[in-house]
């Protein structure tokens, strides 16, 4: 008989006693460790109704650092999570139909005005890893100049399966020196024209 790991059966029961409005209240915050691996836990649970009593509940008790938005339905009330949380770490789901830009996917969006939009002052001055990859949707002209001075401490970025041209790698050669990371594999590129900027590049994925 398989037995889950202790801390499995603990995560699951939290977030149970979240749903079901029994957890015991305390002023007690977790660790960014657990809080990470508790909201994985609460993104995978769709059959539960999600009340801004739920949402107040998850922002006092986790300290989320790390959200991955790719799994996420946006008819959910997970912006107002991610404005409350102070991310060092975010992967971007679909932003159709989200934020200011409130748009068909065929049309591009302000991506700086979005990141404003979903994230706080805090998270935007910290962030440190960035992935594009699951938006599937365009950005209008500029868009890496416009982020990079919104995320001054960015050090890791994907884009990976987006459509990337020249211009814009150079861009982020420009404007994102301290990339440490960057994923840039099934973008089309057929250069590497100004990849010495990132002089601080350890991990480079292409292809």
């Amino acid at each position: 008989m398989h037995v889950p790991p202790l801390l499995d059966l603990c995560m699951h029961r939290v977030m149970s006693c979240i749903f079901a409005d029994t957890l015991p209240s305390t002023s007690y915050q977790l660790n960014p460790d657990l809080s990470n691996r508790l909201f994985e836990e609460y993104c995978n649970i769709f059959d539960v109704k999600i009340t801004r009593r739920i949402v107040k509940d998850i922002c006092a008790l986790l300290n989320v650092t790390k959200v991955d938005c790719s799994i996420w339905g946006h008819n959910r009330k997970e912006l107002i999570i991610l404005r409350n949380m102070n991310l060092v770490s975010l992967v971007l789901g679909s932003l159709t139909h989200l934020g200011p830009n409130k748009t068909d996917s065929h049309e591009p969006i302000k991506l700086d005005a979005m990141l404003k939009y979903c994230l706080n002052k805090t998270t935007l001055q910290q962030l440190s890893h960035l992935d594009l990859s699951s938006t599937n949707i365009k950005y209008l002209d500029g868009w890496v100049e416009s982020i990079s001075k919104l995320l001054p401490s960015l050090i890791s970025f994907s884009v990976r399966r987006r459509e990337l041209s020249l211009q814009e790698f150079g861009a982020v050669c420009s404007n994102f020196p301290n990339l440490r990371a960057l994923d840039i594999s099934d973008t089309g590129l057929t250069s590497l024209e100004g990849i010495s900027n990132l002089t601080n590049i350890e991990i480079l994925a292409i292809g």
